[in-house]
C-alpha cells in the first residue's frame, strides 16, 4: 500500500492530520490542473478548498479509490464545470472558457531565471508545437508528462476506454513527429520511450 493509500485510509478513519497530508501533496498538482480550465487562481483555490472540506464531512460515505490522484483530480474537474457553468448562466463570467483554449502549455515560469536563454525559447517553442493539438489530445500529454498518470487513471478521469487513451496519445505523438523540426527532436524522443517504458 502506498503512501496515498495509507493518509486515505487513516482519512476515511477520522485522522484529520491525514487528510492534511494529502492536500498539501495534492494542493499543487490539482491548482496547476484547474488552471488548464479557468485563468482565476482564486475560484481554482476556492474549489480545492471546498472538495477537501467537502471529503472532510462526507468522510464515512467515500470509498478507497483505486488512484487517488486520479479520484481528486476528477472531483475537482466536476466541481470546476459546475461552477464555471453556473457563472456562465448567471453572466457573471465575462469570457466563456472556449473548449479549444483549455489544457494550453506554457514554458514553465522558473526557466525565466535560467541565463541559458536557448533553453526558454526551446520550451517555448515545444508549448506551442503542443498547443497545435487538439484539445483532447493536448489534455492527454498534460495528464501522462505532466501529472505523471497511467493510462488507467488517465481514462478514469476523463471518462474514456483505455484504448481511447492510447489512441489519442498515439496520434498527438504521430502529430508532434510530423511537425516539431529536428533540433527539438529530442523531446519527443524523450516521450516516446517513457511512453513505451511507462505503459
Amino acid at each position: 500500500m502506498d503512501r496515498d493509500d495509507q493518509d486515505w485510509k487513516a482519512f476515511l478513519a477520522d485522522d484529520e492530520t491525514a487528510l492534511r497530508k494529502l492536500m498539501e501533496r495534492f494542493y499543487g498538482p490539482l491548482l496547476n490542473y484547474g488552471s488548464k480550465y479557468s485563468k482565476s487562481k482564486e475560484v481554482i483555490k476556492d474549489c480545492i478548498q471546498e472538495l477537501f472540506i467537502d471529503l472532510w464531512f462526507q468522510r464515512h460515505q467515500v470509498a478507497q479509490p483505486h488512484s487517488v490522484k486520479a479520484y481528486l483530480l476528477i472531483s475537482l474537474r466536476r466541481r470546476l464545470a459546475r461552477k464555471l457553468s453556473k457563472a456562465s448562466v448567471l453572466r457573471l463570467s465575462d469570457q466563456p472558457v472556449d473548449d479549444e483554449k483549455l489544457f494550453y502549455f506554457e514554458s514553465s515560469p522558473e526557466l525565466l531565471f535560467i541565463e541559458r536563454e536557448s533553453i526558454v525559447r526551446q520550451a517555448q517553442r515545444v508549448a506551442e508545437y503542443l498547443n497545435e493539438l487538439p484539445r483532447r489530445q493536448r489534455e492527454i500529454v498534460y495528464l501522462k508528462y505532466y501529472q505523471n498518470l497511467t493510462r488507467e487513471e488517465i481514462a478514469e478521469v476523463m471518462g474514456i476506454s483505455h484504448q481511447s487513451v492510447s489512441n489519442l496519445l498515439q496520434k498527438a505523438l504521430y502529430s508532434l513527429r510530423q511537425v516539431v523540426p529536428h533540433d527539438l527532436s529530442f523531446i519527443l524522443l524523450g516521450l516516446s520511450v517513457a511512453d513505451q517504458l511507462f505503459s
